[in-house]
């Protein structure tokens, strides 16, 4: 391969492709079979074009759609595409991407097929497999280098790479599992597992240097539960990098193959807030950037969002509606675990069942006790009675009480249930909660 500018294979063939693939009002037509696919489209996220070779005008990508020598695809802000090579091997186009596509071939020196691109601006991530019968490789000319890119002899056989475009031009190749020959001006270097270069327009392949390490994440939990009632929740995701890190690279989707993605942000800060994921199950990761050098993601962690509307079990033993100054009350009951009780509006603690228990402290006279839970959501449960708290000694005599008035006399309580008015007449009970 020259080093100052790749050869591209095929190039006889393009105006026999054109006529197969175009009619004569330059329609697209039924593509041959004797002309190769070269990649496919097999995911996109939000606005993402295609161009035909010796076309002009770009037109909206689908999912489905074939590639062929020359064909070009383009991302623009907050979009994406993942473009696949065979079954194992794909390349997933960032943000601002521009790529052409070139002839797929298989080189006949190593026996093994050959994927080669133009990336003219962009981001570019790939995993290629070397195992089987048909491994292949990726070369891949930007604007200051040319890449070979190979999978590695270790257990796994496979590459994992990213090669960006910079805004000076200059382009910056990173190796995660599998080895990189990049070339310019002449002069070639190995990147390994782990390492990255940067290549400035018009220069020499600088020094090869070690990755920075995976940023460490911190919240929220994996596997952690996040209710809602009416909107959805502000998440709070955040990570410890370390001093070397001048930017992040944060990645949340709804698979854990990172191929559905809701957000894809390149910040500065080691936390990013999204307060409009709605109900279901979330991954994100995140990697660390040391000038144009990204190092490996972190551990994928997992969250969920629910949507609840429902309230909280919530069961509560009062005592009766009548007691006894110097008797000992405890309130007793049982709401849902992860919901907090309230007790006359002051927190209660409770077991990891939800189990909780109380001792009120009742001034004379009517006392109204209010029971609240609360669940994650802000749904709410309430229940209340009216308990009457009178001196002396309570006791039941002949399904009836009495009260020892401090002049000794007996005065007759009407049952649990009925009123006392004072007048030794018992009425209906007061209406509680």
């Amino acid at each position: 391969m020259d080093r100052e500018g790749l050869h591209f294979p095929g190039e006889g063939l393009e105006q026999a492709a054109r006529e197969l693939r175009f009619d004569v009002n330059g329609e697209e037509k039924e593509f041959s079979a004797s002309i190769k696919t070269s990649a496919v489209v097999s995911r996109m996220r939000n606005k993402v074009k295609g161009k035909r070779a010796g076309r002009i005008a770009w037109g909206d990508a689908r999912k489905g759609m074939h590639l062929y020598n020359r064909d070009a695809i383009q991302t623009f802000k907050r979009s994406s595409a993942v473009v696949r090579i065979d079954e194992e091997n794909h390349l997933d186009l960032g943000e601002n991407t521009l790529v052409i596509i070139r002839q797929l071939d298989k080189d006949l020196m190593i026996g093994k097929k050959r994927s080669v691109l133009v990336m003219v601006d962009g981001d570019l991530r790939g995993r290629i497999s070397g195992g089987g019968q048909e491994s292949v490789n990726v070369e891949i000319a930007t604007p200051s280098a040319s890449t070979i890119i190979r999978s590695g002899e270790g257990a796994r056989n496979q590459a994992e790479f990213k090669v960006s475009v910079n805004p000076d031009k200059s382009s910056t190749i990173t190796v995660f599992e599998g080895i990189a020959e990049v070339g310019s001006k002449g002069q070639t270097v190995r990147v390994e597992a782990n390492q990255g270069v940067t290549v400035n327009l018009g220069e020499s392949p600088g020094g090869v240097q070690s990755l920075p390490k995976p940023p460490v994440p911190v919240s929220p939990s994996n596997n952690g539960i996040h209710y809602y009632r009416d909107l959805p929740p502000k998440i709070l995701f955040s990570w410890k990098g370390n001093v070397r890190m001048n930017a992040y690279r944060f990645i949340l989707a709804k698979d854990p193959g990172f191929r559905d993605v809701v957000e894809a942000e390149r910040i500065s800060k080691s936390r990013f807030a999204h307060g409009n994921l709605e109900g279901g199950i979330y991954y994100w990761r995140v990697s660390g950037l040391t000038g144009w050098k990204e190092g490996a993601f972190s551990e994928t962690r997992r969250i969920r969002v629910v949507k609840d509307v429902e309230p909280p079990l919530l069961q509560v033993h009062f005592p009766t509606e009548t007691v006894g100054l110097n008797q000992k009350i405890v309130l007793r009951g049982m709401t849902e675990p992860g919901a907090h009780v309230f007790v006359q509006g002051k927190p209660v603690r409770f077991d990891e069942s939800g189990a909780f228990e109380h001792p009120l402290m009742l001034k004379p006279g009517v006392n109204i006790i209010v029971v609240e839970a609360v669940d994650a959501a802000g749904n709410v449960t309430y229940r209340s009675r009216m308990v009457d708290a009178i001196y002396g000694r309570i006791f039941e005599k002949k399904d009836r009480f009495s009260q020892v008035h401090p002049s000794g006399e007996h005065m007759a309580i009407p049952p649990v249930g009925d009123r006392w008015d004072g007048s030794g007449n018992s009425h209906e009970p007061a209406v509680t909660r």
